[in-house]
C-alpha cells in the first residue's frame, strides 16, 4: 500500500516540504499509509499517526456508522476525511507532497485504504470471529489441561516404581 503512494504523480511545490519527516498510520499492526508532522502545530508525526489510528478503530467500533464510507471535504488547509461523524484526519499538503503526489492524488489512494480497514476491524471484532476465537482459546485449555493431567498420573506412576525399586534395592543390600 505505502509502495502505491510512491508511484503516484509528483505534486507541484513539493520542494517545500520535502525533507518532512513522516510516520506510519499502524492499525492492527498493519502499516496503512504515512502522515508527516503538521507545520507549527507542535505534534510530532508519530503522534499524528496514532491519533489518526485511534479515529480509524473508534469510527470502526461505533455501532451507529453503517457501512464504512469515508467522505473528503476539501478545507483551506487541506482536505478532511470523515467516516459517518467521526473525523479521521486531515490530508495535509505535506502529507502528499512528502511522498511526491498531490493532495487529490493522496485522497484517492487513502480512501480506499480506509474503508477496507475499517471493514476488516469490524469483520475480525465481529461476533462469529469473537465466537471462533473464543472457541479455539476454550479447545486449547482443555487440550492442556487433559495434558497435565496425564502429565500428574504418569509422573506418579514413575515416582512410585522408582521408590518401589529403590526400597527393594535397599532391603536387600
Amino acid at each position: 500500500v505505502l509502495g502505491l503512494l510512491a508511484l503516484a504523480v509528483p505534486a507541484p511545490g513539493a520542494d517545500e516540504f520535502e525533507d518532512r519527516p513522516a510516520s506510519a498510520v499502524v492499525v492492527d499492526g498493519r502499516p496503512l499509509f504515512t502522515v508527516t508532522a503538521p507545520v507549527g502545530k507542535g505534534v510530532t508525526a508519530e503522534q499524528r499517526a496514532l491519533l489518526i489510528a485511534q479515529r480509524i478503530e473508534e469510527a470502526a467500533s461505533d455501532p451507529a456508522l453503517g457501512g464504512p464510507v469515508v467522505t473528503a471535504v476539501g478545507e483551506a488547509d487541506g482536505t478532511t476525511l470523515h467516516a459517518g461523524k467521526h473525523l479521521i484526519m486531515i490530508i495535509r499538503p505535506s502529507d502528499a507532497a512528502s511522498l511526491g503526489i498531490s493532495v487529490e492524488r493522496y485522497v484517492e489512494i487513502v480512501t480506499p485504504i480506509l474503508v477496507r480497514t475499517i471493514s476488516d476491524y469490524r469483520r475480525e471484532r465481529g461476533g462469529l470471529s469473537l465466537a471462533r476465537s473464543s472457541g479455539s482459546a476454550a479447545l486449547i485449555v482443555t487440550g492442556v489441561a487433559v495434558l497435565l493431567l496425564v502429565y500428574s498420573r504418569l509422573y506418579r506412576r514413575v515416582r512410585i516404581r522408582i521408590l518401589v525399586g529403590t526400597r527393594r534395592r535397599l532391603e536387600e543390600v
